[in-house]
């Protein structure tokens, strides 16, 4: 497993200033390959601190879920 470094969540919020994204996306910027570690690692680290939100949030395993970075996301850069 990939440690969560200030680095890894600096790049997935800089991605997320260009548009949503998919999670697949956000994981090869910060070179995970397990989605479900990703998930734990970063992506809620990310979502707890209200940097990062979904775009469904009732439905956070949908395939058709996407990231966007919030307000706080954007203050965090």
């Amino acid at each position: 497993m990939i440690p969560t470094s200030n680095q890894q969540q600096k790049t997935v919020l800089s991605v997320l200033l260009t548009g949503e994204k998919h999670i697949q996306e956000l994981m090869d910027v910060c070179g995970y390959k397990d989605r479900d570690s990703f998930r734990k690692s970063v992506l809620n680290v990310m979502i707890e601190k209200e940097w990062v939100a979904m775009t469904l949030p009732d439905k956070p395993k949908s395939k058709a879920q996407r990231y966007i970075i919030t307000e706080k996301g954007k203050n965090a850069i």
